[in-house]
């Protein structure tokens, strides 16, 4: 199983310890977004998109 292309790049976004991405984030497609707690600066999540520009 391969890996999905960055080709749209990626995104950081920033935000309190105990929330995650939002599901109804859409991006771009094949992109990734990586989500960090404000505070500390520890990453927390990583989603990847898929070409029809909807999380997989």
């Amino acid at each position: 199983m391969g890996m999905c292309k960055t080709s749209g790049g990626i995104f950081d976004i920033y935000g309190p310890y105990r929330s995650n991405i939002k599901e109804t984030w859409k991006k771009e497609p094949n992109v990734r977004v990586n989500y960090y707690d404000e505070k500390t600066g520890e990453l927390l999540q990583q989603r990847w998109y898929g070409p029809d520009g909807f999380a997989i």
